[in-house]
């Protein structure tokens, strides 16, 4: 059976007038019961339609758990509802593979009368909540949805502060090659080369050895700003330690697209080193590498080639 689509719309004027000020909740239902999907789609679109200042929910719903991959592929969803009883679905493989697919999806847990144990399971497995069938009305329905999603926000705000440098606020080493795995399964899919682009501070001892340990830090809050500016949104920008910086740059075409990457670098590092009276200037060293999706290699591979570009690049 094909995914169905419920679109919610409310005709009322003062109602739609409220949804428009409303956030919009993208439901995943994943239930192989045609009775208890529409069921819970009446709910939801119920809850949709109130006066309040309520969000309201656009529903997609599955009837197996291969449908389910396929949405997730498709589209971000912020909640899934997910009856783990499917015939092609077992639950640490389907959490597992559910987190790879839509990390920051809130999924609640949908169980029979007689698997309460299976539904703490669920949660334990990374579900943030489980509801039994059977026992499921309107209000318990929307706040556990409320629940649930404040929950992940908050799960996904830690997972954030474990992935940054706290003193320049770009990726720590476990940012980046969390990331980058992310990166090199879509490189391979797509066939794309990506550009990895390593640099460290040849001036980062002299400035604190003249200027002190504060004016080091300066340094390289300074130089990670630069950076930020200097590459692309979509790039994965990194302090991996020390003076230590690496830029993961995605969707690159070609090598003469990473010339012009790097001459943006160095033009940018010029126009600070020029700003009047700087007590003291910033130089790199730099090496690049390209990940070649025919000839894949992992992270700390590709890193090391860099690095060894940028130790001839210091000779030179």
């Amino acid at each position: 059976m094909r995914p169905q689509l419920w679109v919610f719309i409310v005709s009322d004027l003062k109602q739609t007038t409220s949804l428009e000020h409303s956030d919009l909740i993208k439901v995943l239902l994943v239930e192989d019961d045609p009775h208890f999907a529409i069921l819970i789609s009446e709910m939801l679109k119920s809850a949709s339609s109130r006066l309040d200042a309520g969000p309201a929910y656009l529903v997609r719903s599955v009837n197996s758990f291969a449908d389910a991959t396929t949405a997730c592929e498709e589209e971000e969803f912020s909640l899934a509802l997910l009856d783990l009883s499917l015939p092609d679905s077992q639950l640490s493989e389907t959490m597992k593979r559910i987190g790879e697919l839509s990390p920051h999806m809130a999924v609640i847990v949908l169980t029979g009368h007689a698997e309460e144990d299976f539904g703490l399971r669920a949660v334990r497995s990374g579900a943030q909540d489980y509801l039994v069938k059977g026992l499921i009305d309107r209000e318990l329905l929307v706040r556990s949805i409320s629940y649930s999603l404040e929950r992940q926000g908050l799960q996904r705000e830690l997972r954030a502060l474990s992935l940054r440098d706290e003193l320049t606020g770009l990726y720590n080493r476990r940012g980046l090659f969390t990331l980058a795995l992310e990166q090199f399964k879509s490189a391979k899919r797509l066939g794309n080369k990506l550009f990895l682009v390593f640099t460290d501070m040849d001036s980062f001892k002299e400035v604190n050895d003249n200027f002190g340990h504060d004016a080091g830090d300066k340094a390289l809050r300074e130089y990670a700003a630069l950076l930020m500016r200097t590459f692309r949104e979509s790039d994965i920008v990194s302090r991996l330690g020390g003076d230590e910086f690496v830029v993961l740059v995605a969707n690159a075409a070609n090598e003469e697209n990473l010339d012009n990457i790097l001459s943006r670098l160095y033009a940018s590092l010029d126009r600070l080193n020029s700003v009047p009276d700087r007590p003291f200037s910033i130089k790199v060293s730099v090496g690049t590498a390209i990940f070649d999706p025919e000839k894949p290699i992992d992270i700390e591979e590709l890193i090391a080639e860099a690095d060894r570009e940028m130790y001839k690049s210091k000779k030179q």
